[in-house]
């Protein structure tokens, strides 16, 4: 998969373990894009509440998530669950079939 940029205004995000799960078992989820260097625990347990919960899920083969927030700050991310159907929709339009 190539580089995804995507502008997504700041709440329509969540990129820790804690409220990521939250996010997706209170069916808020859009999209969970899922880092390479994800550890395989938190990697497992993230897909199975996708599944469960049928959030869409991209395998992302880069090291790590790069957010470029409304503020001009970057963040660096290894998971993150998008809230916006209008982010997530961009996403999933380019990632090939």
């Amino acid at each position: 998969m190539a580089l995804v940029a995507v502008s997504v205004s700041d709440g329509a995000f969540q990129c820790d373990h804690a409220n990521i799960t939250r996010t997706i078992l209170d069916g808020r989820a859009k999209l969970l894009l899922i880092a390479s260097s994800t550890p395989t625990w938190m990697s497992d347990e993230l897909t199975i509440y996708a599944e469960m919960m049928r959030c869409p899920l991209l395998r992302y083969d880069h090291s790590e998530i790069k957010i470029a927030t409304g503020n001009g700050s970057t963040l660096y991310a290894r998971c993150i669950v998008f809230t916006d159907a209008q982010a997530a929709s961009d996403i999933l339009s380019m990632v090939p079939e």
